[in-house]
């Protein structure tokens, strides 16, 4: 292919994601626009629900758990930049996030611009890992027997590790208390830290 036949390729491709995008865009503006008209009238709730931007953990395959201090990565911010951005058009009634940092950083993306304060939630935070909080997993892997059971079931935990089924109950109570609010509105966001 010569240079102008491959120019001519790059601007194609360029041009038919920017007019998907701009579209997708439209779609989700006029179905805000849609459903706000319509949320006055039943109070239908469409719920968010996000998992925090990539953190240094996450890079460096390091099982948080529920220890403070995780931060987020340059990317991970970029993501929850974009993500703010792509939610912009919808009309959120309230964040409702994780105390953990991670989540916390990421919230503060999406309120930006909105005249909403974050709303924190501690069973929105992530499984308790006990002493496998901070460890690469690849080292657990290797090793800890416990570890590798959990992993091939994690309905079952050693003693003081949580297990999957205990943070969906946790997490959806928490989601199920904060909807008897009619105070968080028709568009609320939670911003989640659990890996399970």
């Amino acid at each position: 292919m010569n240079i102008v036949g491959t120019l001519f390729h790059i601007v194609w491709i360029y041009l038919s994601v920017s007019v998907r995008f701009v579209n997708w865009r439209l779609q989700l503006w006029l179905q805000s626009v849609h459903l706000v008209e319509s949320t006055s009238r039943s109070m239908k709730r469409t719920l968010l629900i996000v998992r925090h931007g990539q953190t240094t953990w996450n890079v460096e395959h390091r099982l948080p758990g529920q220890l403070p201090g995780v931060a987020l990565t340059d990317s991970g911010r970029e993501q929850a930049a974009r993500l703010a951005e792509s939610l912009s058009v919808l009309p959120i009634s309230s964040i409702i996030s994780s105390p953990l940092e991670r989540a916390r950083d990421t919230a503060a993306y999406i309120a930006q611009g909105r005249d909403l304060e974050i709303q924190f939630e501690p069973d929105l935070m992530d499984t308790d890992v006990g002493e496998w909080a901070g460890k690469v997993i690849e080292d657990l892997s290797k090793n800890d027997p416990a570890w590798k059971a959990y992993v091939k079931d994690p309905t079952v935990a050693p003693e003081g590790i949580e297990t999957f089924p205990q943070v969906q109950k946790r997490v959806v109570a928490a989601i199920e208390r904060w909807l008897a609010k009619e105070s968080i509105g028709a568009y609320p966001v939670f911003v989640l830290t659990p890996t399970w």
